[in-house]
C-alpha cells in the first residue's frame, strides 16, 4: 500500500459535546426576565429627567417663535415646555396632548387655542364645540394631576370678525370662573402686532407680549418676583 499506516489518511473525528437544551431554555428565559426590568429603569429615568419641567404651554402656532431658553430664565421657579401645534383645531389638540401628559410631571399647564375653529366656522355651534374641547384638555390635564390650568385669551387677528372674537373671550372667562381656572387676558396685543403678511401669526413684538402674559400667569402661582421678558 502508498500507506504504511493507514489512519494518516483518516481525518480524525472530533468528539461532539451534547448541547444542554435545559440550560439553553433557562438562559432565554432569564433574558426574559431581565429585559422588562431594563425597560422599565429606561422609564423610569426618561420620567426622571422630564420632572424638569413644572408647566407645560399647550397651543397652535400663535406662540410658535418664543424662545423658551429665554422664557425660562424670566420665571420664578421651574422650566416651562412649549407644546405648539401649527393648524390644530381644538379638537385635534385635545388628542395630540396625551403623549405629553403620560411623560411629564407638570403643576401647570396654558392651553392657547381656538382661533382655527373661529376662522373655520363663528357660529354659535362652533362656540359651543370649541368650549367641549377645551374642557375635555382640561379634564386630561387633571387626571394627570395637574394643580393650576390656565386658559389663553384669543388674540384678535385681521381675518376674524372682532365682536365675535369678544363674544369668544367673554365665553372663555365664564368657563374658568365656573371651573375653577385663570384666565390669561391677551387684549394688550393690538392689530399692528400682527404680520402684515397674513394678518394672524405675531410679529417679535406681539409675541413678547404674548411670552409676558403666560410668565406672569405662570409666576402667579409662584411665591417669588416677576420679571420681564426682554429677548
Amino acid at each position: 500500500s502508498a500507506f504504511k499506516n493507514q489512519n494518516v489518511a483518516i481525518r480524525k473525528k472530533k468528539k461532539k459535546i451534547p448541547i444542554n437544551y435545559n440550560r439553553h431554555y433557562q438562559h432565554q428565559n432569564e433574558i426574559k426576565e431581565v429585559e422588562p426590568n431594563i425597560n422599565r429603569n429606561r422609564v423610569d429615568l426618561h420620567k426622571e429627567r422630564n420632572n424638569n419641567f413644572n408647566t407645560v404651554i399647550f397651543s397652535d402656532s400663535m406662540p410658535k417663535g418664543i424662545k423658551m431658553y429665554e422664557f425660562n430664565k424670566h420665571l420664578t421657579n421651574g422650566r416651562a415646555l412649549m407644546k405648539s401645534f401649527g393648524g390644530a383645531t381644538s379638537r385635534e389638540l385635545a388628542c395630540y396632548i396625551m403623549p405629553t401628559l403620560e411623560d411629564y410631571e407638570f403643576v401647570n399647564a396654558i392651553i392657547h387655542v381656538g382661533i382655527i375653529d373661529i376662522l373655520n366656522d363663528s357660529s354659535a355651534k362652533s362656540f359651543e364645540l370649541l368650549a367641549n374641547n377645551i374642557m375635555k384638555m382640561v379634564h386630561s390635564c387633571r387626571r394627570h394631576g395637574i394643580l393650576n390650568i390656565s386658559i389663553s385669551g384669543l388674540v384678535e387677528c385681521e381675518k376674524a370678525d372682532i365682536m365675535k372674537m369678544m363674544e369668544l373671550n367673554s365665553m372663555l372667562k365664564n368657563i374658568c370662573n365656573v371651573n375653577n381656572l385663570s384666565f390669561i387676558d391677551n387684549t394688550n396685543i393690538a392689530n399692528f402686532h400682527l404680520s402684515r403678511r397674513d394678518g394672524i401669526h405675531l410679529i417679535e413684538s406681539g409675541k413678547r407680549i404674548l411670552a409676558n402674559n403666560f410668565i406672569k400667569n405662570i409666576n402667579s402661582f409662584l411665591p417669588k418676583r416677576l420679571r420681564t421678558f426682554r429677548p
